[in-house]
């Protein structure tokens, strides 16, 4: 009696805070789906996705809006726009880097966030990272293209025997 009392009250406040109860099938569904993203929306919504309103819009991407989540729903957006927020620091920091030169490191690392912003969405947690991947070696490409360089190998290394 105790339990179906207290399985009863768990499923009242759930439904009075418009929350879903977890459930082994609810649980699978989120892990495949943050694996495997939504390739089938973005297949349906073609070209629109990067519209105002669809999947990839910018709006979506990098402030996702939280009208109409309740509950723990209204956790992502907030992760997100966070990570928005950290883009300026994330680029100042790969700047420094003295294993390349600043403008690769730069243009690479805003190459992986938007491939990483972008990829999530639609390809999961899979094809997010490897368009990241993809994103960063291409802006390194460009920043090598354009004449940014490593330095060289005796300024870098105190260890180097004709370091100075």
């Amino acid at each position: 009696m105790m339990k179906t009392a207290y399985a009863e009250g768990q499923r009242d406040a759930a439904a009075k805070l418009a929350l879903e109860m977890p459930s082994i099938g609810n649980m699978a569904r989120g892990a495949v789906n943050a694996f495997t993203g939504s390739p089938g929306r973005l297949f349906v919504e073609g070209k629109g996705a990067f519209r105002p309103g669809g999947m990839l819009s910018k709006s979506e991407v990098w402030w996702p809006s939280t009208k109409g989540l309740t509950g723990p729903q209204k956790i992502m957006p907030w992760l997100q726009r966070a990570g928005t927020m950290a883009v300026p620091f994330q680029l100042m920091s790969a700047a420094r880097d003295p294993n390349d030169g600043a403008l690769s490191n730069t243009l690479g690392a805003a190459g992986a966030i938007a491939g990483q912003m972008y990829g999530f969405p639609s390809l999961g947690l899979l094809g997010g990272s490897a368009l990241a991947n993809a994103g960063a070696r291409l802006g390194r490409g460009i920043g090598h293209a354009m004449g940014s360089r490593p330095l060289p190998r005796l300024q870098q290394d105190p260890y180097y025997p004709g370091y100075q």
